[in-house]
């Protein structure tokens, strides 16, 4: 939980740290086996998703 902690203590200061998925919209970040899926809005960056790579990507959803 402290790694989360700090990803996202640290996203709150540089927001476009993540890299653009296909849409050109949604942001990703790599934390370990995990990918952590957000959007940037006007004011606030919104976590959409934590994805475990481990997991079938078919059932990704975002």
């Amino acid at each position: 939980m402290n790694e989360i902690d700090d990803l996202l203590n640290t996203l709150s200061q540089s927001e476009f740290i993540g890299r653009l998925t296909s849409n050109k919209k949604t942001r990703v970040l790599v934390m370990k086996s995990y990918l952590i899926f957000y959007d940037i809005n006007d004011t606030r960056v919104e976590i959409l998703s934590f994805w475990d790579n481990r997991q079938d990507e078919n059932r990704r959803i975002l």
